[in-house]
């Protein structure tokens, strides 16, 4: 009988610290767990913020005039810090219409200038013109809507675009000030510009086309 009572009390003495192990063992099963899930999120949580760009272009629609040319802006942003050359190309070209970028290459971020020359045959009607940029291996596509016919020219359509270099050094000026006189635009970190005026600018401006366009540096007031 004593015996019987010994061997109980042993097996549950035995049971009772055998308790505190069995959770301790969970407790690391289980903190090996929330580690692994931790680590998971933090991955995916970087694999989300990888370096990336976007592109816009603009305007969203044009009309091209057989044997004229016309321009678009592609701006390039860098995410998640890019810092990689972009390379821009142009898709869905009907014939008879070229496409050239100013530059073609460049480090985010900045401006391209894309100009569409049409010529005297080119394919009339509408198509969509896809602008692609590639880099650090990432790839981003947008578009704008074009018309390819023959029509009037508004006046003043056209936008006065070009880079701003110091005479010296040769090196891109960034905000910098380009006015005609009467519009103003401002340079990227590339030096590039482009000044597109309105619709209610162009009947004061027609007034300003024999006005001389100077450049305005940062250090000049």
């Amino acid at each position: 009988m004593i015996n019987s009572i010994g061997r109980a009390t042993r097996t549950m003495i035995q049971r009772l610290i055998s308790i505190p192990v069995m959770l301790g063992m969970v407790g690391r099963l289980l903190n090996a767990r929330m580690f692994v899930s931790a680590l998971s999120m933090v991955l995916a949580a970087r694999a989300l913020a990888a370096p990336d760009f976007t592109l816009t272009l603009q305007p969203s629609s044009l009309t091209l005039i057989p044997d004229q040319e016309s321009s678009l802006i592609i701006s390039i942003t860098p995410l998640d810090g890019f810092a990689t050359n972009v390379t821009l190309s142009a898709e869905g070209l009907p014939a008879g219409v070229t496409a050239t970028f100013q530059p073609a290459t460049l480090t985010p971020p900045g401006t391209s200038v894309l100009t569409l020359n049409a010529a005297t045959n080119a394919t009339l009607g509408g198509f969509t013109l896809n602008v692609t940029g590639i880099g650090g291996g990432v790839s981003n596509t947008t578009s704008s809507s074009v018309t390819v016919n023959f029509g009037l020219l508004p006046v003043c359509t056209s936008a006065f675009t070009g880079q701003v270099t110091d005479a010296q050094t040769g090196l891109p000026v960034g905000n910098a000030v380009v006015t005609t006189g009467y519009l103003d635009g401002d340079t990227d970190s590339n030096g590039f510009y482009i000044i597109l005026p309105s619709p209610w600018d162009r009947v004061h401006f027609a007034r300003q086309r024999q006005s001389k366009s100077y450049i305005r540096c940062p250090w000049q007031k």
